[in-house]
Formats: structure tokens, sequence, C-alpha cells
């Protein structure tokens, strides 16, 4: 009976490592597959939203740009956000330590 089994016991293994095998290629097939896709998806994502941001800056450069006679400018000015649009760290009527570095005439 052991001999019997014996003589079963290398088409087993050999059985088993191209069952081995097949499992890698399949699985090996399956990431490249899914790989690409990925690749594919995030690829048209990314141009998607360079092509949005490069819209919208180049709508920004033409709204601030100035003709004058001959000369064209940037306004840099307009560039620039407003520093008291939006929240301020403090309320109004609320009292601020702070340090006076210069007087002026209108004001501190």
């Amino acid at each position: 009976m052991l001999s019997s089994f014996k003589q079963f016991l290398p088409a087993k293994r050999s059985l088993t490592a191209r069952l081995t095998a097949w499992y890698l290629l399949l699985l090996s097939c399956t990431l490249i597959i899914f790989s690409g896709y990925l690749y594919l998806q995030l690829r048209s994502s990314l141009l998607g939203q360079l092509d949005t941001t490069l819209k919208v800056a180049s709508t920004e450069i033409l709204t601030n740009l100035v003709v004058e006679g001959d000369r064209i400018t940037l306004s840099r000015r307009a560039l620039l956000q407003n520093p008291w649009q939006g929240e301020l760290p403090f309320r109004e009527g609320e009292i601020v330590n702070g340090t006076v570095e210069s007087l002026k005439d209108f004001g501190a």
C-alpha cells in the first residue's frame, strides 16, 4: 500500500507546482489589468484637474491685464487678496493687547 502511494507522490508535486504557477500567472494578469485601469483613470482625472486649473489661471491673468497706450502690463495689486475681507482675528469693540511701534499725526 505504501509503495503504491509513493508512485503518486511525484505526480502530486508536479500538479502542485503547475497549479501554483497557474495561480501566479492568473494573479499577475489580474494585477496588470487592474493597475492599467487605475493608471488610465488617474491620468484622465489629473489631466482634467490640470486643464481646469490652467483655465482659471489664464482667466485671472486676462482679467488683470492692463493696456496703457503701447504697453501691456499685469496689475499685481489686482492679484493680491484684500486683507480686510473675510473674518478678522478680532471682533469690533474687543480689547486687543499690542505694542505701538510708531505714532503719526493721523493715528497710531
